[in-house]
C-alpha cells in the first residue's frame, strides 16, 4: 500500500510540473523548444535521460550478462554517434533556427525528401511509443496491483499519464522533468551496483561478483560483426536524431548546444559502464541461462524489498524520460513538417492521434508492433544518410535524387530488418541501404535545385500560435 501511494505521488509530481508550465503563454518555440532558452546542462541531462530509457537499461544489463563487457557498445555506439553529431552537425542544424531537424534538412534536400522522412519517422516512433506504453502499463500494474487490473487497463492508464505529462507543459516541462528523472536513475543504478559489489557485513568486504569483471571490447559472443551492426544502427540513430536535435535547438546559445552534447555523451558513457557492470555482477546472483530481458527483474528479487520499490521509480523515470521526448518530437514532425501547420493546438491534436495509434498497436499483439518497430531500421538506412548529406552539403541536393535516396535506403533497410533473406544477410542489406542512400543523395547535387524545387520558406516563417 505504501509503495502504491508513493508511486501515485511520484507520477503526480510530473503531472503537476507539466500543468504549471501549461499556465504560461505558449508560442510554437515555447511548446516545441522550451523557448530556445535551455542551459547546456539541462539539455544535456535531458539527452542522457531520454537515451538511457527502460529498454536500454534492461537490454544492456541482459546483454552484459550474456555476452560480457562488449554490451557497453549498445550505448557506447550512441555516444560516438552523438560526438560526431556535435562535431559535424550541431552548428548546421541551428543555423536556420528551424523548429525541427527536418526543417533544416528541407533547406538543402527539398520538401519531397523532408516529407518522406517525416512519414518514416512517424511510423518508426509510433512503434517505439507503443513499446513504451506497454512498459509503462506493466509498471502501473506492478505498483497499483491492488487497485488496478493488469493488461489493457494498465496500459491505457500508462499511455494517458505519458500523454498528459507531455502535452500540458510541452518541451519546457519535458526538460525539467528529465533533470529529476536523470537524478532518480543515477541514484538507483549506483545503489544497485554498490549493493552487488560489497557485502554489508561487519567488514564491508568486496563481493565475489567483482571476479566477473573482464574488460574487453570484443569476445567470442560479441565480435566485429555485432560491433559494426551496433555502430551502424544505433550509432547512426544518434548521429542524426530529431529528438536530440530538438535539444540542440532548445539550447540558448551555440555554446550551450555543445555543452549539452558533452553532458549527454558523458551521461551515455557513465550509464553504459554502470549498467554493464550490473549485468556482469548479476552472473553471481542470477541462474545461468536466464533470458536477457529477465536478468534485471531476477536480480532485483535477490535484493531487499527496498530495491524493488526503488527500481519501480527508476524504471518509471526511464520510460517517461524517453516516451515524452518521443511523443512531443514526433508530433512536431507531424504537424510542422508533414502537415505544414505551425500552431500548438495542431501539435497537441497530432500527438493525441499518435498516442491513440501507439496504444492500439501496443494492445494488438506482437505482429503489428514488430512491423512498426522495424521502421526504425528504415529511418537509419533511409533518413540518416540523406539528412547527413543534406546538412554537410556545400550546395543543395537535387530534390528528386534526395527523395529517391530516402526510398532506396528505406527499402534495403526494410529487407535487412525483416530478415527476408536470412539473418546472415540482414546486416549487409542494412549497410547497403545506408551507403546507397548517401551516394544517391550526393550524386544529385545541383546549383539550380533551390530555384526549381524549393518553396519560399520566408512566406511560411510566421508563427500563428
Amino acid at each position: 500500500m505504501t509503495t502504491a501511494i508513493l508511486f501515485v505521488l511520484f507520477c503526480s509530481l510530473f503531472l503537476a510540473l507539466s500543468y504549471l508550465e501549461s499556465r504560461r503563454a505558449q508560442t510554437l518555440d515555447d511548446f516545441c523548444l522550451a523557448g530556445r532558452s535551455a542551459s547546456g546542462w539541462s539539455a544535456g541531462l535531458s539527452i542522457a535521460a531520454s537515451s538511457i530509457g527502460a529498454s536500454a537499461t534492461i537490454g544492456v544489463c541482459g546483454l552484459a550478462f550474456e555476452a560480457g563487457f562488449p554490451a557497453f557498445w549498445w550505448l557506447g555506439a550512441g555516444a560516438i554517434g552523438l560526438a560526431l553529431s556535435a562535431i559535424l552537425l550541431v552548428d548546421r542544424i541551428r543555423a536556420q533556427r528551424p523548429v525541427s531537424l527536418l526543417g533544416a534538412i528541407e533547406e538543402s534536400a527539398g520538401r519531397p525528401a523532408a516529407k518522406l522522412a517525416a512519414i518514416v519517422i512517424l511510423a518508426a516512433w509510433t512503434g517505439i511509443l507503443a513499446a513504451q506504453f506497454s512498459a509503462m502499463g506493466r509498471l502501473f500494474a506492478a505498483a497499483l496491483g491492488e487497485w488496478l487490473p493488469g493488461g489493457p487497463a494498465a496500459t491505457a492508464l500508462g499511455a494517458f499519464f505519458i500523454t498528459g505529462a507531455t502535452l500540458l507543459g510541452g518541451q519546457r516541462a519535458v526538460l525539467r522533468s528529465d533533470v529529476c528523472q536523470s537524478a532518480v536513475m543515477a541514484v538507483g543504478l549506483a545503489a544497485l551496483l554498490l549493493s552487488l559489489l560489497f557485502d554489508p557485513g561487519d567488514t564491508f568486504s568486496a563481493s565475489p561478483a567483482i571476479e566477473n569483471f573482464r574488460f574487453e571490447l570484443w569476445n567470442d559472443a560479441f565480435g566485429p560483426n555485432e560491433w559494426f551492426e551496433f555502430m551502424l544502427l544505433i550509432g547512426g540513430s544518434y548521429l542524426v536524431c530529431p529528438m536530440l536535435s530538438a535539444r540542440f535547438l532548445a539550447a540558448s546559445t551555440k555554446r550551450d548546444a555543445h555543452v549539452a552534447a558533452g553532458v549527454g555523451i558523458a551521461g551515455l558513457l557513465a550509464g553504459a559502464l554502470v549498467i554493464v557492470l550490473i549485468g556482469l555482477a548479476a552472473r553471481s546472483f542470477v541462474a545461468p541461462g536466464t533470458e536477457p530481458d529477465a536478468v534485471l527483474p531476477a536480480l532485483l528479487e535477490t535484493r531487499s524489498p527496498v530495491f524493488g520499490a526503488l527500481f519501480l521509480f527508476v524504471m518509471t523515470s526511464a520510460v517517461l524520460s524517453s516516451a515524452d521526448s518521443c511523443l512531443i518530437t514526433s508530433a512536431t514532425v507531424g504537424a510542422v513538417d508533414l502537415a505544414g501547420r505551425r500552431d500548438v493546438r495542431t501539435i497537441r491534436g497530432i500527438a493525441i492521434a499518435l498516442a491513440l495509434a501507439a496504444l492500439a498497436a501496443s494492445l494488438s499483439g506482437r505482429g503489428i508492433l514488430s512491423l512498426l518497430l522495424t521502421a526504425n531500421a528504415l529511418y537509419v538506412c533511409g533518413v540518416v544518410p540523406v539528412a547527413f548529406a543534406a546538412l554537410r552539403a556545400s550546395r543543395p541536393l537535387h530534390p528528386v535524387f534526395a527523395a529517391a535516396a530516402v526510398l532506396s535506403g528505406s527499402l534495403l533497410g526494410s529487407i535487412g530488418a525483416l530478415d527476408l533473406f536470412g539473418r546472415d544477410y540482414s546486416l549487409g542489406f542494412s549497410a547497403a541501404g545506408f551507403a546507397a542512400a548517401y551516394l544517391i543523395a550526393r550524386l544529385g547535387r545541383t546549383r539550380d535545385s533551390r530555384a526549381l524545387f524549393f518553396t519560399d520558406r520566408a512566406a511560411r516563417s510566421s508563427d500563428p500560435s
